[in-house]
């Protein structure tokens, strides 16, 4: 029997659109989709499988990491506590820092929004972009890059030819970046310009 054959008597049976569309849904989802995969599974994608498998397992596993860390204050343990940091001294982060590579742990959580960008938020921020970015880079919400190298100066710092320029309440950012660290996985950028 056909899939339109049994699909014509389902109609006849229930007599409403939104039952039809159930039905197919549920024959699409427990019957096609599965045989469909399992048909797609050849030795050659098998093992492409099993990386994105080991993938999501590897992000889950990371997120669980940096939970137990968050618990603790130790995303950014060189943080005051007041902004979710664990307010250690120069003294214990090296000693946090060496506890922790000797147990082989994960590196850092949080990436350049914890060790560059926070810090300089926390001291330069205002209270509004302390509260819409600190509480998310701790929780691993957002991604930072750096938006440092432009085409004809690379890491050269002083040569930067990016211009901020204000307009009322906000800056206009005119010019380029090039070689963003971390810019492929970030949400934000954190930028050096020319005022």
């Amino acid at each position: 029997m056909s899939m339109e054959v049994i699909l014509r008597e389902h109609v006849e049976h229930l007599g409403q659109r939104g039952e039809i569309v159930k039905v197919a849904d549920g024959y699409a989802r427990n019957f096609l989709l599965p045989r469909k995969l399992a048909l797609l599974v050849t030795a050659e994608n098998k093992k492409q499988i099993e990386r994105e498998r080991a993938v999501a397992e590897a992000r889950e596993a990371a997120a669980e990491w940096a939970k137990a860390l968050s618990d603790r204050g130790w995303i950014a343990p060189h943080w005051p506590v007041e902004y979710g940091g664990a307010g250690l001294t120069p003294i214990e982060q090296m000693i946090f820092n060496q506890e922790m590579a000797m147990a082989a742990a994960p590196r850092r959580v949080g990436g350049q929004g914890v060790s560059q960008f926070g810090p300089a938020l926390i001291v330069h921020g205002t209270p509004e972009q302390k509260q819409e970015h600190i509480s998310k880079i701790l929780a691993g919400e957002v991604i930072w890059g750096q938006g440092f190298s432009e085409p004809g100066a690379g890491s050269d710092l002083a040569s930067l030819q990016t211009r901020a320029v204000r307009d009322g309440d906000e800056y206009v950012i005119n010019g380029q970046k090039i070689w963003t660290s971390g810019g492929h996985l970030a949400d934000w950028l954190y930028v050096l310009c020319r005022t």
